[in-house]
């Protein structure tokens, strides 16, 4: 009897292995990888990271599919090489994964849109975004890259969010890259080696995408905020809320406009909202949490009172992604909080009417 079962047992993970393996083979044959998996997108910068110069990487994501092209800046771009400003003026966007479009393909992202219209009025746009970047390290990038220009845009679009303004003194400290792909030095080794299992395995990729596939039919996302760390950031006890804090990120941003002054470069200030912010007082409300101890607008009124003070110009498409939000449209990517083609164009059609009708700023 115990031969019996053992046999069968054995027959059984045979055959699971059998089907496994054809499956593998299968999807491999169509493809249906998750990533590109011959190298990552990054270059180790000190404790920092910065983008591979000229590079083109696919990533196909469960939700996405989209391709990063570099410059030899470093830079995202809608193609690789040279990045030929000739004499034509230019401006420059800085900022963190929104603005790098993370999610779309260039084309597709507010800044492409905002780049295709600009091109055609004589104007060339730098995208100087990194995803993962804190504001320290955006800044750093921005100088870096107008020294090896020696030529002076026609303003720098200084891109805020919650997140960015949350942790505008942070930067990192425990970043390793390793073939490309970003890890915490701490525990890098083992990381790396699942990451490596994933990227090799074209059926984790089939069955993963199933599982979120039935997941989004049935409606199980609902309202729920998915990263705690950007549910906090709305909080009445976030640090933002501290007037300590406050000055000291009202100080940040001086030195960098300061700075900008003293160079003759216009700064355009460019508050872009987190998608998930505009359902953050449903999903409280229904994990029983009480709305009114969340602030979603503490962010947009901080910069837009410095920005009064001060005299600068401020673009703010919440408003706009507000009218929408409420009818119904989805705003980010499924799963995941960057804005989705949709909002990208809608923002990128926003930077066009402000800057270019609206305000007439070039």
């Amino acid at each position: 009897m115990r031969n019996k079962r053992r046999e069968a047992i054995v027959v059984c993970i045979a055959t699971l292995a059998v089907c496994f393996l054809m499956l593998e083979i299968g999807l491999r044959v169509k493809e249906n990888r998750s990533f590109d998996i011959s190298e990552g997108e990054y270059v180790q910068y000190g404790n920092s990271f910065r983008l591979r110069k000229n590079m083109t990487k696919l990533n196909r994501w469960s939700t996405s599919t989209f391709t990063i092209k570099t410059n030899s800046l470093g830079a995202r771009d809608k193609t690789t090489g040279d990045k030929e400003l000739g004499d034509r003026p230019y401006v420059v966007f800085i900022g963190d994964s929104q603005v790098f479009g993370l999610g779309v393909d260039y084309e597709e992202s507010f800044v492409g849109i905002f780049d295709d219209f600009a091109s055609e009025q004589g104007i060339e746009t730098l995208n100087l975004a990194v995803g993962g970047y804190f504001l320290l390290e955006q800044e750093e990038f921005f100088w870096d890259v107008m020294e090896r220009l020696h030529r002076k845009p026609l303003a720098v679009f200084y891109t805020l969010n919650a997140s960015s303004m949350n942790w505008f003194d942070s930067e990192h400290e425990n970043t390793v890259v390793k073939n490309g792909y970003l890890f915490y030095r701490s525990n890098w080794m083992s990381a790396y080696v699942k990451m490596m299992i994933r990227n090799n395995l074209s059926t984790y990729v089939f069955f993963r995408d199933a599982f979120w596939c039935i997941y989004r039919r049935l409606n199980l996302r609902g309202g729920e905020v998915k990263v705690p760390r950007h549910f906090n950031l709305y909080s009445k006890d976030s640090r933002l809320h501290d007037q300590d804090a406050a000055e000291r990120l009202e100080a940040h941003i001086d030195r960098f406009q300061s700075k900008c002054d003293e160079l003759g470069i216009r700064t355009i200030y460019l508050y872009v909202p987190i998608a998930d912010s505009f359902r953050i007082k449903e999903a409280v409300t229904k994990r029983g949490l009480d709305p009114d101890d969340y602030d979603i607008t503490l962010y947009d009124r901080f910069i837009k009172d410095y920005c009064d003070r001060h005299g600068h110009t401020l673009l703010n498409p919440r408003p706009l992604l507000r009218e929408y939000y409420e009818q119904g449209e989805v705003l980010d990517l499924v799963r995941d909080l960057h804005y989705n083609e949709f909002t990208n164009r809608v923002v990128g059609e926003y930077l066009i009417e402000q800057v270019f009708i609206e305000h007439g700023l070039f």
